[in-house]
């Protein structure tokens, strides 16, 4: 099964002014009894926190709240 297409008719690249990532955490520290805490991936893939800006019309707004509630479940789908 494919993931769903962001739609075309929504901007493709958001506004940089606003832009931030943030990487995922994906390390696991163990505390030893002696000597430093070990640590090691927890996961080998991470959620990637992403905060942007997009300019949208009141018409992008209702296609973008349709895409998101019935499209991908509230988020809980992968898109591409």
């Amino acid at each position: 099964m494919t993931n769903p297409a962001w739609p075309a008719s929504l901007p493709q690249e958001p506004l940089a002014q606003g832009f931030s990532e943030q990487a995922p955490n994906t390390l696991l520290r163990s505390q030893m009894e002696a000597g430093p805490p070990q640590m090691r991936r927890r996961f080998t893939a991470g959620i990637r926190n992403i905060e942007c800006q997009v300019r949208l019309t009141p018409a992008q707004v209702d296609l973008l709240d349709t895409f998101f509630d019935a499209t991908i479940a509230g988020g809980a789908l992968p898109f591409d």
